[in-house]
Parts: structure tokens; C-alpha cells; sequence
């Protein structure tokens, strides 16, 4: 081993004698390139001279590379002799070994502070981070007027707090719509996914707006003024629609899951069905007026469904089969009366239906009323 071996006395120039020098010390020099293998050499107890190639081969070999130089300052530190003669794994092993030894804690404890000074080429303190460009977009959209002076660290801690206050909530929300319109640059990926799901719900309007129709007829039923649509009915209407009212489903989508906007599809579509469709338009009047005609309504505004008028849709057929059932009744409760009365008085049934009484006294009092 390293350690059992005598030192050695160097011939240095070839008159003057160094050491004795470990082998630590003699990998160290010869690392240094200060020695060579034909340097001459004594080991300590004997009086021959050789060359130091022969007693001392393995200093010349080549080995791995040595520590960082941020390691071997810290092996230093820490009291070892010679870190630049380590291999850089053997040092890791000796750092790492050291750290788990009790009377090294005072030393590392130590080294966070004494580094700064001892190697300020070494364990330079950096600047800190400033904030990164998409904490200074929302600051400033937050009203932040000098953003570009603060570290990440010190941006992070004030969108913390101005997240935290009520009266940022409504901007934030706006926020999230907003930043890919106005900094598409920093938020390549988001806009990239949003066009690419704004493709997929373009391609899927018709499917959305069938379904959408035939949800409605389902729960409106006979009142509903459409047919069943088919998705040759949702594309033909889908196609009106672009073609006369661009823009018609820039609000398609609403509410956080980009749910169908039913008052956008009811405002346009009955329109779109009669013009393109008709034969899935089981009444084109009551079509056009369900939304209180959409022909009077900007071609890009389309304005709220009005709940009451929808219900009050269905009110005039069921008046009227209201009124013929109570006129049914009434008609059958005058003529249960007419039957009692003639029973008691002796008319026939002929002459209750045709009226033909051979008597005053057989014409029941209603008749006579």
C-alpha cells in the first residue's frame, strides 16, 4: 500500500538532494510534471540511487481525472493533504465519507460562510435571477410600472399577494384569456393547443348542433318547430351560417368546461334550417318566430333567449283543448239533466234529441229557459 511504502530522496539538478517525500507527495510533483522516470531517486534506508521510473512506477501512471477544483478546496479545508492527486471519484468517496463523520459538522457548518472569502474566485456569488418574462407580463397587466427591477424571487412573492386580493380576481380571470392574445410569443404552447382544439370544436359544429336540436325536440316535443335533424341538416345550416352571418360562432363556446351555447345556436339556427334545410322545418313561421325572429336580429349580436316567450308557446293549443274539453263536459252534464228531468215526466228519448215535446207539461224547465 501507499502508506507502508519508505519515503524517497530526490536528486534535484543532479547535485542537490530533497526529502524524504512521501508517495503522496511524489504523484503530487509528478502530476505537476516537476519530476520525470529518469529523476534520480533514494529510498529512505538504503544508499543506491536509481531512477525514480523504476521504485516508483505507478506515480507516472495515468489516472482519472482529479477533483473539481470546488472539491479540492473543501478536501483542504476539511485537512487533506493532497486532494489533487485523488481520482475525482475517489474524492467524491472522501467528501461523502466526511459529511457523515461527527467532528467534520462543526467544518462544513463552517464552509457555507469561510468559502466566500477563502476561494471568491471559486464560490462567486451570483446575481440574483431577475423576473422572468411571464411574471413581468401579468405584473404589468396587474399595473406593476417598473417590474423589470425585481428578482424572480421578489415577483413571486408580490403576485402571491396581489393574487390573494379580492379585487384582482375578476383581471386575473381576464388574464387567462387575455395573455395568449397579447403575448403569443410567451405562451407559444398554450396558443398552439388552443388553435388546435379550436380546429377539432370547428370541425365538430355540426354534431354539436344536431345533437344540440334533437335534445330540444326531445324535450319540447309537438311544440317544437323542427324535425329531426340529420347531420346533412347540421352541416347544410352550418354552412348557410358561414357563408351569410361570418363570425355567428365566435360565442359558440361558453362557461369554463367550453360547454354549446344554446343561445347562440337557437338565435341562428332555425334561420340557417329554413333557408338551407327546409324539409327539417316542420313549421317555418313558428321556426322563424321562436327566438322572436331572428330577421330583426343582428347578423353577430345575438341576444338572450327569452324563457317566457318559449314557454308561453305551447299556451295556444293547450287553451284551446282545455276549452273543448270543458265544452264536452258542460254539454254532457245539460244533457245527464235533460235525461233526469224526462224520466220524472214521462218524454222519450226522441223527443229530448229532436226537441218535439206533444206537451207543455213534458218540456223540461232548462229547455224552457
Amino acid at each position: 500500500m501507499v502508506a507502508d511504502q519508505p519515503r524517497v530522496f530526490i536528486c534535484h539538478g543532479g547535485q542537490e538532494v530533497l526529502g524524504p517525500f512521501t508517495t503522496l507527495d511524489l504523484q503530487a510533483s509528478a502530476r505537476l510534471k516537476q519530476l520525470t522516470r529518469d529523476t534520480l531517486a533514494c529510498e529512505e534506508g538504503t544508499a543506491e540511487w536509481v531512477k525514480l521510473g523504476v521504485i516508483r512506477p505507478d506515480i507516472f501512471r495515468s489516472r482519472a481525472a482529479p477533483p473539481n477544483d470546488r472539491q479540492q478546496a473543501l478536501m483542504r479545508y476539511l485537512g487533506h493533504p493532497h486532494p489533487e492527486t485523488v481520482s475525482s471519484k475517489e474524492g467524491k468517496q472522501w467528501l461523502d465519507e466526511a459529511e457523515s463523520n461527527p467532528q467534520y459538522a462543526h467544518l462544513l457548518q463552517q464552509w457555507k460562510s469561510d468559502r466566500f472569502v477563502l476561494h471568491p474566485d471559486l464560490f462567486q456569488k451570483a446575481p440574483p435571477a431577475a423576473a422572468t418574462d411571464r411574471q413581468q407580463a401579468l405584473m404589468r397587466y396587474l399595473g406593476h410600472s417598473s417590474s423589470h427591477t425585481l428578482s424572480s424571487y421578489e415577483a413571486s412573492d408580490w403576485l402571491d399577494q396581489e393574487c390573494d386580493k379580492e379585487h384582482n380576481r375578476e383581471r386575473l380571470d381576464s388574464w387567462r384569456k387575455d395573455r395568449l392574445r397579447l403575448h403569443p410569443d410567451l405562451f407559444a404552447n398554450e396558443v398552439r393547443e388552443q388553435q388546435a382544439a379550436q380546429q377539432e370544436r370547428h370541425a365538430n359544429r355540426p354534431a354539436l348542433i344536431r345533437s344540440f336540436c334533437n335534445n330540444e325536440k326531445q324535450l319540447y316535443e309537438e311544440s317544437y318547430p323542427l324535425k329531426r335533424l340529420t347531420h346533412d341538416h347540421a352541416k347544410r345550416a352550418v354552412a348557410w351560417l358561414d357563408a351569410n352571418r361570418p363570425g355567428w360562432d365566435a360565442d359558440l363556446w361558453s362557461g369554463p368546461y367550453n360547454d354549446i351555447n344554446e343561445d347562440v345556436v337557437s338565435t341562428h339556427i332555425f334561420q340557417a334550417l329554413v333557408a338551407s334545410a327546409p324539409e327539417a322545418v316542420k313549421d317555418k313561421e313558428w321556426a322563424l318566430e321562436w327566438n322572436d325572429n331572428p330577421e330583426n336580429m343582428p347578423a353577430q349580436s345575438p341576444s338572450p333567449r327569452n324563457t317566457q316567450a318559449k314557454q308561453k308557446r305551447g299556451c295556444p293549443r293547450i287553451l284551446f283543448w282545455i276549452a273543448v274539453i270543458l265544452s264536452l263536459l258542460l254539454i254532457l252534464g245539460g244533457l245527464g239533466r235533460s235525461v233526469a228531468a224526462q224520466s220524472n215526466s214521462g218524454a222519450s228519448l226522441t223527443e229530448l234529441a229532436t226537441g218535439d215535446f206533444s206537451s207543455p207539461q213534458q218540456v223540461p224547465s232548462q229547455w224552457l229557459l
